[in-house]
């Protein structure tokens, strides 16, 4: 399989957004929280854990659309309990070894979902940005 030279510009507004959302929620986190460092560091840990995802996503998304209709929904529906199981280990491991607030790593990994969210918000700005670049 060939692999794309450009990459899709909605993994780079998704990914995007969750940055965006992780400067957001960092700020709060850092007037709010009891030990700052390490709750914005565990934040950051889920704002990773979410790109991963999305990621993970585009990659095989791409490779099921060369599949044919029932081995691309069996490798969509395999892929995304394969993301569930790892981002609940990760989070596991997480509350395991800090032994504190893997609240914050859960809610840092839902930076997933706010991009979609506004996912029309940043394609609209990066359209924006590009065409003044041009």
């Amino acid at each position: 399989m060939k692999r794309k030279r450009e990459i899709n510009s909605t993994l780079i507004e998704l990914i995007l957004g969750n940055v965006i959302y992780g400067i957001i929620i960092t700020i709060p986190t850092l007037i709010f929280m009891h030990n700052r460092v390490k709750m914005a560091a565990l934040l950051w840990f889920g704002v990773l854990i979410s790109v991963a995802m999305v990621v993970h996503m585009y990659t095989e998304i791409e490779k099921s659309l060369y599949m044919g209709e029932h081995g691309a929904l069996k490798h969509t529906r395999m892929t995304t309990a394969l993301r569930y199981v790892v981002v609940a280990g990760v989070l596991c491991l997480t509350a395991f070894f800090v032994k504190e607030d893997v609240i914050v790593t859960l809610v840092g990994s839902m930076a997933l979902k706010v991009s979609a969210y506004i996912q029309p918000f940043t394609h609209r700005f990066l359209n924006k940005f590009y065409r003044k670049g041009r």
